[in-house]
Parts: C-alpha cells; sequence; structure tokens
C-alpha cells in the first residue's frame, strides 16, 4: 500500500494524516456519509486537515505561550549555570545557536507538513464529482487553514541578544 503519511508534532506526542485518509474523507463528502456519530463530512474532513495546523498553533495560546517562554528562560539559565559551575565556555552561545535553528526547524516542518496535505486534499477536492458549489466553499474554507499554517511563528521563543 502507498500510503505518504505526514507526521506532525502535537500536545500528545504525534498527528498523522494519510492521504488515504484524505481520499476517504472526500468520498464520504460525496456521499454525504455521516458515520456512527452522524457528524457532517465536510467538518470531519475540514477538521483532519486543520489538526496539522493546530498540532503548532496552540504553542501560540497565551498560557502555552507563557509557558514555553519560562522553559526556554529557564534552560538558558541552566546553561549559564553549566558554564559557571563547570567551566564550559560558549555553552549559552552554543544554546541560542541551536535554539533559532530548532524552531525554524519546526516551524519549517509545520509548514511543509500542511503544504502537503493541503495539496492532497485540494487535488482530492478537485477529482471528486462534487456540485461547483459545494467545491467552491470547502476550497475556500481550505484556504483559511492554509493562511492560519502560514501564521504560524515562533519568534518569542528566539534567545534575545
Amino acid at each position: 500500500m502507498n500510503t505518504y503519511k505526514l507526521q506532525a508534532f502535537s500536545k500528545n506526542g504525534k498527528a498523522f494524516i494519510a492521504k488515504s485518509t484524505i481520499k476517504t474523507l472526500v468520498g464520504h463528502i460525496q456521499s454525504n456519509y455521516r458515520g456512527k456519530n452522524k457528524a457532517d463530512p465536510e467538518a470531519v474532513f475540514l477538521a483532519a486537515i486543520g489538526k496539522i495546523v493546530g498540532s503548532f498553533d496552540y504553542m501560540n495560546d497565551a498560557f502555552t505561550s507563557l509557558a514555553m517562554q519560562v522553559i526556554v528562560s529557564t534552560l538558558r539559565r541552566e546553561m549559564g549555570i553549566g558554564e559557571d559551575l563547570f567551566g564550559v565556555r560558549n555553552l549559552r552561545a552554543l544554546w541560542s545557536e541551536f535554539e533559532v535553528d530548532a524552531f525554524s526547524h519546526y516551524l519549517s516542518n509545520s509548514q511543509r507538513n500542511f503544504a502537503t496535505a493541503g495539496a492532497f486534499a485540494l487535488d482530492a477536492l478537485l477529482n471528486s464529482k462534487l456540485p461547483n458549489h459545494q467545491l467552491q466553499r470547502l476550497v475556500s474554507q481550505l484556504n483559511q487553514i492554509r493562511d492560519l499554517a502560514y501564521r504560524i511563528n515562533f519568534d518569542k521563543y528566539y534567545p534575545k541578544n
């Protein structure tokens, strides 16, 4: 089975969405399949795509952001203690360099993962037999989720020099 899986970090570890899952969800929209819980198939589709953005965007929540800033500043302080106690030169500078690279890596991964899932979703929608009005609405909502993905940033966590 040739299934492409996206991996994004989330609060509980990892969030996955497969290309085959996207196709299945679009199929549910076409057939208006509501499953056991009678959920709107369009909402289920958009929630699955939005989960990728959400798994990174939670870091922009006010409480999470404050907690992350405390964690990051505590780690920086610990690096200073490591320099002073153990005589490790430039540990803080090395850590600061690592932080910038790490957060840049997280950001590019989140945006790349969304771009891949978004492309799969758009392709599945455009290859479906959905009526034009429904297709236009879903593509518009998919674009709104895409815009959220490109507003994610971790600048507030970068070391301030």
